[in-house]
């Protein structure tokens, strides 16, 4: 939206891929909610300790909904 580049701390969960470019699926702790991030848009990614444990997460449930149609 503007040249400022957001920085977050996301726990990713899993990997698709939309046509040409792939899209991550994570928790992001700070908002308590689940993001779709481009990859191709990502700047950079820096490993950093757990933020946070995502096993009480509706982590199944997330993934069905992030995969794509024809896999439901």
């Amino acid at each position: 939206k503007s040249d400022d580049h957001k920085k977050m701390t996301v726990l990713p969960v899993a990997l698709k891929q939309e046509e040409e470019y792939w899209m991550l699926l994570a928790w992001q702790p700070k908002k308590s909610k689940w993001r779709e991030i481009n990859m191709s848009k990502m700047l950079a990614v820096e490993k950093k300790s757990p933020a946070g444990e995502i096993d009480h997460l509706p982590v199944k449930d997330a993934i069905r909904q992030f995969r794509p149609l024809e896999l439901r």
